[in-house]
């Protein structure tokens, strides 16, 4: 006995009620394929700007402070020249920059507020643009005679630990 015998029994079915009935119900999986693909597409147009804004950030605020940079130079002012003297320097940049501070005979209170490493241009052979904020103490020392050359010694001190080519230096007090 067939489905359509018992319809029969049963009493008057049309039998396109049972065809209806008993085929599977159609999916559009290609609604839904596009659905993931349009989904999957707006997730990476959001997060490739976001991830590169944090990359861009991390690298500008990096403070490099696990390793011993024994080859790291530090250049201090004497007899109106400049001189190095390799030093291993375990932290960051603040440890850096008080190698340099004392290499150069700095006895003020001077302290590195930050350090940030800008960007060079892509089409620009030059090196990089360095700011550095230091506290106001120290902006005296800047402007006296070997001010220039103190300056060029921490350029090329941050040049040397952050093994970078440093173009320009912008000094910032606070």
């Amino acid at each position: 006995m067939t489905e359509h015998d018992i319809l029969d029994a049963i009493g008057d079915m049309d039998p396109a009620y049972l065809e209806e009935a008993t085929e599977k119900p159609f999916v559009n999986k290609r609604k839904w394929i596009r659905l993931v693909a349009l989904a999957a597409c707006l997730l990476i147009v959001v997060m490739i700007p976001l991830a590169y804004r944090q990359y861009i950030w991390m690298y500008n605020n990096l403070d490099y402070a696990s390793e011993a940079y024994e080859d790291c130079r530090v250049y201090y002012v004497k007899d109106q020249a400049l001189y190095y003297e390799s030093v291993g320097i375990y932290g960051g940049d603040a440890e850096m920059f008080e190698a340099w501070r004392d290499k150069n005979g700095i006895r003020v209170n001077a302290a590195l507020q930050g350090l940030t490493v800008l960007p060079k241009q892509e089409d620009s052979e030059e090196g990089c643009t360095v700011r550095v904020t230091l506290s106001a103490s120290v902006k005296s020392l800047f402007e006296e005679a070997d001010g220039e050359r103190l300056r060029e010694a921490l350029k090329r001190t941050i040049a040397s630990y952050r093994e970078i080519t440093v173009d320009k230096l912008e000094l910032i007090f606070v």
